[in-house]
């Protein structure tokens, strides 16, 4: 299920903005849907986006990886874009979520050298299992 979820920083504001049953998403479906609602919550609304944050899905890094801005030069990092529904001109900044990535890192080391033995972490010429 992919869930468009509002939060607010300074407020209590918790809404599930859309829902869309799915089997996986690639980044040219994902992007349209964020940009509409990005437009919606800025105009109907009366929102003003500040960042969007999800897990490290392919498809999420891809539509970050879409949106560097003009100042990033090649091979830079830059997960911020200018907001074109803001005003006056704004960014908006694109951030993974520190829960799943922690989680991610969590299961790397407890599937190291486990399993089927997909994933062999070391450091220093020694095996991290």
């Amino acid at each position: 299920m992919l869930v468009i979820m509002v939060r607010g920083i300074s407020s209590s504001l918790k809404y599930p903005s859309a829902c869309f049953p799915t089997k996986g998403i690639t980044a040219d479906f994902l992007y349209p849907i964020l940009w509409e609602t990005v437009e919606s919550l800025e105009y109907d609304c009366n929102l003003k986006l500040v960042f969007i944050t999800c897990d490290g899905a392919a498809a999420n890094r891809k539509v970050f990886a879409l949106h560097k801005s003009p100042t990033c030069t090649s091979g830079d990092d830059c997960f911020w874009t200018w907001n074109p529904f803001s005003m006056p001109k704004r960014k908006m900044f694109f951030i993974s979520d520190v829960p799943h990535l922690l989680k991610t890192a969590r299961n790397c080391f407890s599937n190291s050298y486990s399993h089927n033995q997909k994933r062999k972490l070391w450091k220093d010429g020694r095996d991290i299992s």
